[in-house]
Order: C-alpha cells, then sequence, then structure tokens
C-alpha cells in the first residue's frame, strides 16, 4: 500500500489546477487507499489539543483520504462528521473505518455549500482544502476573482455552521502575509491568530474564532475567558501590525486600495 501511494503521488499534474476538480480526485481516490498533505498528525496534535474538547462536534471539510480522521477519533474526539465533494473518497472511508471507528460519521459535502444548519458545529477542520482553491490563484498580491468568490464562499460557509464562539481551524502551507488577507473581514464576525509548526519553512495553524455575539452597538463580542487569552490577542495585534507594513511595503507605488461606501479602508482585501 505504502509502495503503491509513493507512486500516485510521484504522479504530480502538469497543471494545477486539476486539484480544483472533483473527476481528477475520484479518479484518483479510486486508486489510492491513504495520502497526508503537508504533515502527519503527530506534527500539529497539540495545537488540535489545546483547540478541541473531547465532546465537541467537529466537521472536517476536505477529509480525502487522510488519516486525520481516524487520528482524531483514536485521540479520543468521537463526535466527528467527515465530509469531501468526492463520493468515491466517502464512500471508501466509511468502509475502511466502519468496524475500528463506527461513530464517525462520512458525507458527502461541498464545502462551498454545506447542507448543515446554522450553528450547528463547535469546530472546523481544515487541512489543505483551502488551499486547493488557491492553487491557480495567480499574483497572490492580487488573486483573481475567481479564487476570490470560491475562498469567500468556503469560509462564509465555516463561519454560519459554527457556534457563537466556535473555531475554523485551518492547517496550511499559505504564509500569513497572504493567508490573512482572506481570513481578516469582518463578515466572517471572528478573531485570527496562527502559529508555526513542522521543519523549515514549516506549516502554519491558524485559528480563527467565532464572536460569542453582539453588543448593544452590533459590534462582535468576543469571549477571552477560555484557551483565546490576552496574550493570544497581543500576539495577533502583532501580526497585524506586521501585515500591515508587508502591505505598506507592496503598496508603495500603487493607489490606496479599495475603500467601503464611507470611504473608510475595508478590513482585508475583499469585500
Amino acid at each position: 500500500t505504502k509502495e503503491r501511494n509513493r507512486l500516485m503521488s510521484a504522479k504530480i499534474p502538469s497543471d494545477n489546477s486539476v486539484y480544483k476538480q472533483k473527476e481528477y480526485w475520484e479518479k484518483r481516490f479510486e486508486a489510492e487507499e491513504e495520502y497526508d498533505w503537508l504533515a502527519d498528525y503527530s506534527a500539529f496534535r497539540d495545537l488540535l489539543r489545546r483547540n478541541l474538547t473531547a465532546d465537541a462536534r467537529v466537521l472536517l471539510v476536505g477529509c480525502g483520504n487522510s488519516t486525520l480522521s481516524a487520528d482524531l477519533y483514536d485521540d479520543g474526539y468521537r463526535n466527528l462528521v467527515s465530509t469531501d465533494f468526492s463520493k468515491v473518497c466517502i464512500e471508501r472511508m466509511r468502509a475502511m473505518h466502519a468496524k475500528a471507528r463506527p461513530e464517525i460519521a462520512w458525507e458527502v459535502q461541498d464545502m462551498l455549500d454545506l447542507s448543515y444548519e446554522d450553528a450547528s458545529f463547535d469546530v472546523v477542520i481544515d487541512k489543505a482544502a483551502m488551499d486547493a482553491l488557491m492553487v491557480d490563484e495567480g499574483d497572490p498580491w492580487h488573486p483573481n476573482e475567481r479564487t476570490k468568490r470560491d475562498v469567500d464562499r468556503m469560509l462564509s460557509e465555516a463561519s454560519r455552521v459554527l457556534k457563537p464562539g466556535g473555531k475554523l481551524l485551518s492547517i496550511s502551507f499559505g504564509q500569513p502575509h497572504f493567508r490573512k488577507r482572506y481570513f481578516k473581514h469582518d463578515k466572517y464576525s471572528w478573531r485570527v491568530r496562527h502559529e508555526v509548526f513542522g521543519d523549515g519553512l514549516g506549516y502554519f495553524f491558524y485559528v480563527m474564532r467565532k464572536s460569542v455575539g453582539v453588543d448593544d452597538a452590533g459590534k462582535p463580542m468576543f469571549d477571552f475567558d477560555s484557551d483565546y487569552d490576552d496574550d493570544d490577542d497581543d500576539d495577533q495585534a502583532a501580526a497585524e501590525e506586521d501585515d500591515k507594513n508587508d502591505d505598506d511595503k507592496k503598496d508603495d507605488d500603487e493607489d490606496d486600495g479599495p475603500v467601503d461606501e464611507d470611504g473608510d479602508a475595508m478590513s482585508s482585501l475583499f469585500a
């Protein structure tokens, strides 16, 4: 099995855009039993544990044939809903884990258009699924409209199905000064922070924590009584300042960028 997976993974497509096509994945999942993108569970297990409770209802989007669902289950997280847009993938994963991990729900879902009710999950986990939407974004400083639209649909759906105070955990190779331009938007009603893990340049573990409600002025309220504490908030402020400096350097010779209808700068690149 490992040899077959090695041979399959060695067949790198000549055009990265195929990673967005269902037909590519259906064919690949028919031949490939298991493959983990970026890193295996042991590399970010401690980060996950800090952001999960044993009874959390967890939605995995774009689960693929990764071991992540099984690893979470074996680590004590039993309220899991693992989804992918590939019917082949879901049927094979359900059959593979039915006996050893019967409580995992395997469902065919499009992460851009989820069928779940609002506020129905405590945590949403994305491991490289968002990365697949961005394989043909073009200039990362000025991504194309299709990429921005698809990513916005994914993040909007994640925010919608999260309960107040819930978290989107995104595991990615996308660097913060590019990726946070997608994550940081008022419409999602969450705060963003990140950590780096792995060897070399590493990978990134993003935590988007949703507000617990709104105040009398209609502004989102955030609960810092749990694991998102004041230190995390300070880290985010510093990270946002770094992002701003990067943007300023990039935009020295450009206009001031998009503004809203009142002439104020938008909270991100995207409306």
